[in-house]
């Protein structure tokens, strides 16, 4: 609440002091504002270091990454140097509380007393609120260790399911296509920044959550997935259907080529198709059941696993209309009684496969036994 008032202060020009937050609120205010400063101090800092001797290392994999120096400076782009106390001597001189530095996720502690730096060796991608302030940091090693990426824990600035990186990069361009393309990691989303497909979000290193979808429908009236062209990415997106289906907000899916993710699309075919990704994306739900169909058959026992993973999806449709248009296709689609399965995706009996063979004229009410 104290940041709400705060905010809305700043940006209607009504002065507000800390004394009008109450003692409670003023505490609360103040820790937050402190630990801006602290991210935004590291940011400065990993940014210089990517631009200093020690940081080539770095801007020699994000020239063979094909990032522009217009790129990384328009995401405040560093780089980490592999040392376990850059982060923590530069906080110390610059009078940066180090315990403050752990609250943020900056600074990690060690065992016998003192602090570490979290990130080292590593490209730094800060992450950023709708206001442009620092939250968190993510972090991509680039030689061979593991984690390939590793991201600040969550604080009392940073909630990974409630945030999407690149907001305030990509909100000109939401405001004028209305359209929201969302992709999975930091790179696929600056490979297509790099070839001018500015409307783009990514996830933090989670399944999308209902918050973040909440947040896209602030910012969008349409939402295009676009995640990695594998079984993993697949799952991904169906896991999320449901929560733009309640949320009211229009969702397609682009699926990529198998392999391949946004970053190695782009480079290997070019970026047209997300130039129009949504006249070239497939409806959700025709996604999700073509899908369903590849992976189940259309025989009797295939249509009847079908059904049975679709009736959820179904019943997450909050328009009885586009509810009664889909349950038409599907029924078009599927050679099944229209009733029969309307009753059946509706309800939350058990799918009979009797009801579903379309060369018997038995519809068998199960709901009644």
């Amino acid at each position: 609440f104290p940041e709400a008032v705060q905010e809305l202060a700043r940006r209607y020009g009504i002065p507000v002091s800390l004394k009008d937050l109450g003692p409670e609120g003023a505490q609360q205010a103040k820790k937050r504002t402190t630990a801006y400063e602290a991210n935004a101090a590291a940011a400065a800092f990993y940014a210089a270091t990517l631009a200093s001797s020690e940081g080539r290392p770095g801007r020699e994999y994000l020239k063979k990454r094909g990032l522009t120096p217009e790129i990384i400076r328009a995401f405040q782009l560093g780089y980490a140097v592999d040392e376990w106390d850059a982060l923590r001597r530069h906080f110390q001189h610059r009078g940066i509380s180090l315990e403050l530095g752990q609250e943020v996720g900056l600074l990690a502690p060690r065992d016998r007393g003192g602090f570490y730096d979290r990130f080292r060796g590593r490209i730094i991608f800060p992450i950023f609120d709708r206001q442009s302030r620092v939250i968190a940091f993510g972090g991509r090693t680039i030689g061979d260790g593991e984690p390939k990426y590793l991201n600040s824990p969550e604080s009392l600035l940073y909630s990974k399911g409630r945030t999407l990186y690149g907001l305030p990069q990509a909100a000109e361009a939401l405001r004028a296509t209305g359209v929201a393309l969302v992709v999975e990691g930091y790179l696929d989303l600056i490979a297509l920044q790099v070839h001018g497909v500015a409307n783009v979000l990514a996830t933090l290193g989670t399944a999308l959550t209902r918050e973040q979808v909440r947040l896209l429908k602030a910012v969008a009236d349409k939402v295009v997935l676009v995640y990695d062209g594998d079984a993993a990415g697949a799952k991904a997106m169906k896991r999320a259907f449901p929560l733009f289906a309640q949320e009211n907000l229009a969702v397609r899916a682009l699926p990529l080529p198998a392999g391949l993710d946004p970053d190695s699309y782009a480079q290997a075919h070019g970026v047209e198709m997300f130039r129009s990704a949504w006249d070239t994306a497939q409806p959700w739900f025709s996604y999700l059941l073509e899908d369903l169909i590849t992976t189940h058959g259309l025989d009797i026992e295939g249509r009847v696993r079908v059904l049975e993973e679709l009736r959820p999806y179904v019943q997450a449709l909050t328009d009885p209309v586009e509810q009664d248009l889909w349950l038409r296709n599907t029924s078009e689609r599927l050679g099944v009684d229209a009733a029969a399965l309307r009753r059946s995706l509706t309800s939350l009996a058990p799918i009979s496969a009797a009801r579903l063979d379309p060369t018997r004229n038995i519809v068998v009410d199960q709901e009644r036994k």
